[in-house]
């Protein structure tokens, strides 16, 4: 194929392609545009409260757990050592 036929062909390709590049980009640009400024969906602040306020519950039965098992060997040490100080034999 002669320069004479590709030069032209390929300006015009070049150009076509260019247009479709810029309309996805654009379309991309709107549909960004338009998450970014939808109205809020009322119930969503809700269910994101519900599931923090389920983690933190969680966080609190684990750590009331943990702060029973602490007491409980706490207990354990006073039972064994006691009152005066000394250490008594008990049984386990």
């Amino acid at each position: 194929m002669s320069h004479e036929l590709r030069t032209p062909l390929n300006a015009i390709l070049g150009y076509r392609r260019g247009r479709v590049h810029r309309r996805r980009h654009q379309r991309r640009c709107q549909r960004l545009y338009d998450q970014a400024h939808k109205p809020a969906d009322p119930a969503r602040p809700h269910g994101a409260a519900s599931e923090l306020r389920a983690v933190i519950d969680t966080l609190d039965n684990e750590k009331a757990l943990a702060e029973s098992k602490l007491t409980e060997q706490r207990l354990e040490i006073f039972r064994q050592i006691g009152d005066d100080g000394r250490q008594r034999a008990t049984r386990p």
